[in-house]
């Protein structure tokens, strides 16, 4: 490994560490939620719209918390918001009513997306322009790797109907004990600029449809695919690993799916995107009774083209950016993304009430299938004029438009040199306009 890079991992260890146990506690935090209200007899509508004010807390965090970082600095906000989140994380085992949870949901939302944005305000104030593309791919794989084992402790044996909300409300606080401690200069305070709705109706159309799908499909999954599994009668440990197997097909899918877009054309990946997620889902809609690996695969497939939405259509809307408005881009289709995710669970809730637990993936493959339309709308742009896809992780804030890369210039142009080296050596054309 490269010297520096070392070097910067190095002194975001501390933070990494803590980025990884609140996001392992929330998502461990995200299946209880959902599997508590499910067993308790609560129609899967309401529990929809619990989840719902997950994410409605989760935009007013990103739109507020900015300036508590700005007032009182990363560290102290980090400490303070995570501590926070512990509380209210633990508050879940106090008491079991819908409305009242969906009060703890709009909490948890504001404080964990003000957790979000304080490390991506952290950590691109301490990565530098050369490391930028690196530091978010591993903050990604991360975030993804920390969900899973969150996943993974559903299968913890509890004695009490209280105990994986204190495993992860442990999780949570302790995060905050490598931040507190970590031996590095204190960060500046940030300076972030939020959401910009007239930005937004500026951006390409396929760009915009393609986040919004994005961020409808993934809430969907992450707060309703627990309780579909267990509507269909799988344990807790199939429950936990079908969730899983969608969080690494997500995981897997990402570069592959981006590589092809840098070569082909963006519409044609996003096009192939939505069938990868619409095909599998509507097996899974059409011959519900497939045994437990075979779903898990399917799953796995849908998960692959589902988290790549997002990430593709930013790049799609970056190509036709220019450096200084990476960042700006960037912001506004997270608006889009945002406000998918809010519909998401009361959407998904409704059909799995209309039509039973299958209602989740008819929802999937619905929404997939709608941005075929929308295809023939965009440009390809030649290849050599194209852009550089980069992995974007799916839970963010508008505090990481500053960390993508292709915000730098001459990062852009090297990623370029390079498509075109592996072209030349291996028959393609320099300057290419496939579609």
């Amino acid at each position: 490994m490269d010297r520096a890079l070392l070097h910067q991992l190095k002194r975001l260890a501390a933070l990494f560490l803590g980025l990884g146990l609140f996001s392992t506690g929330f998502g461990l935090l995200m299946s209880v939620v959902a599997l508590k209200l499910t067993g308790a007899g609560y129609n899967d509508l309401t529990t929809g719209l619990v989840n719902a004010a997950f994410y409605l807390g989760g935009i007013i965090g990103s739109v507020y918390c900015a300036r508590y970082i700005a007032g009182v600095g990363h560290i102290r906000t980090f400490a303070a918001f995570a501590a926070l989140l512990a509380v209210f994380a633990l508050a879940h085992a106090l008491f079991l009513s819908a409305w009242g949870w969906a009060l703890l949901r709009l909490a948890s939302g504001f404080l964990f997306y003000g957790l979000i944005m304080t490390v991506e305000s952290w950590l691109n104030q301490r990565a530098t322009a050369h490391w930028r593309g690196r530091i978010l791919s591993l903050y990604m794989v991360l975030y993804f790797l920390a969900y899973i084992m969150g996943q993974l402790l559903l299968n913890v044996r509890t004695h009490s109907n209280s105990t994986l909300f204190v495993i992860s409300g442990m999780l949570i606080a302790v995060s905050l004990v490598p931040v507190a401690v970590m031996r590095a200069d204190r960060p500046e305070p940030a300076d972030l600029r939020g959401f910009s709705l007239s930005g937004l109706l500026g951006l390409p159309l396929l760009a915009t449809a393609g986040a919004f799908a994005g961020g409808l499909m993934e809430g969907a999954f992450f707060t309703l695919a627990p309780i579909y599994a267990a509507r269909i009668g799988l344990s807790t440990q199939h429950v936990s690993l079908l969730v899983t197997a969608g969080i690494l097909g997500g995981l897997a899918f990402q570069w592959p799916l981006g590589l092809a877009s840098d070569f082909i054309s963006r519409r044609g990946v996003i096009a192939a995107g939505s069938c990868l997620t619409a095909a599998p889902a509507f097996l899974l809609v059409l011959a519900p009774h497939w045994p437990f690996l075979a779903r898990s695969v399917l799953v796995f497939i849908c998960g692959g083209g589902l988290f790549a939405l997002y990430s593709l259509s930013l790049a799609h809307a970056t190509d036709y950016a220019t450096a200084h408005t990476v960042a700006d881009v960037n912001r506004n289709l997270l608006l889009a993304n945002a406000l998918g995710a809010v519909v998401a669970p009361a959407a998904g809730g409704a059909l799995m009430l209309a039509l039973g637990a299958k209602g989740l993936f008819v929802l999937l493959a619905c929404v997939s299938l709608s941005l075929l339309p929308c295809i023939p709308t965009a440009r390809t742009l030649p290849r050599r004029l194209r852009g550089v896809f980069v992995p974007i992780p799916q839970q963010t804030t508008y505090a990481a438009a500053r960390l993508d890369p292709r915000r730098d210039r001459d990062w852009t142009e090297r990623g370029r040199a390079v498509r075109r080296k592996w072209l030349r050596r291996h028959g393609g054309r320099k300057r290419g306009t496939s579609r």
